[in-house]
């Protein structure tokens, strides 16, 4: 069995930042490349230059379970979707999905701002694509002043670009955007909806 190949992107010279790698040979890579090939997909207009970003890109596909329980049974929940990058230079993006009380972001980066000697000694306990993310929640009870609460977490895929995911939720849904169970859950829901042509 041949190995997947890993692009390497060196570091560019004088004045330009050095680039985190992803892996093209991705088994979840290829089989969007299979299913886009099949059925392709038509960009939104808010979702315009995504097809120019030069890492995959990972959003919720689905309205996350947090969403779904947040609002009354049989309502439709509305969303308003907008994206971001650099079109001179889009090796980033941010997805905002606005459900009204509830905001959900991924944001990835490929843009290396610190190089580390080999041998130094990082403590990322998410580094590997098997490791479970940290969830971390902000509320008034941590931030002094925040009315709602914020949860954060990293994944790290293909195998080392880290799409972080902010959910900013309304005080009155505290409770519910506290709930790690189903936050977990959602994770799983981050999906793959763009991958750079070249």
């Amino acid at each position: 069995m041949i190995a997947a190949l890993t692009v390497f992107v060196p570091a560019y010279v004088q004045g330009q930042q050095a680039r985190l790698a992803y892996d093209r040979g991705d088994t979840e890579i290829n089989a969007f490349l299979a299913a886009r090939s099949a059925s392709p997909r038509t960009l939104a207009p808010e979702e315009a230059g995504l097809d120019t970003v030069k890492i995959p890109v990972l959003a919720f596909d689905a309205v996350p379970g947090l969403v779904q329980r947040s609002i009354a049974p049989g309502v439709a929940p509305q969303r308003e979707r907008s994206f971001v990058t650099n079109p001179a230079d889009p090796v980033w993006y941010a997805i905002e999905d606005d459900y009204g009380d509830i905001t959900v972001t991924v944001k990835a980066d490929a843009r290396i701002s610190h190089a580390f000697p080999e041998n130094y000694p990082l403590a990322r306990d998410a580094g590997s694509p098997s490791a479970a993310p940290r969830i971390n929640v902000m509320d008034e009870t941590v931030e002094q002043g925040l009315e709602g609460v914020i949860v954060e977490y990293t994944l790290y895929k293909f195998p080392n670009i880290p799409y972080t995911v902010t959910i900013e939720c309304a005080a009155h849904l505290r409770e519910q955007c506290r709930d790690l169970g189903l936050l977990t859950q959602d994770k799983d829901g981050l999906r793959l909806i763009a991958v750079p042509s070249e």
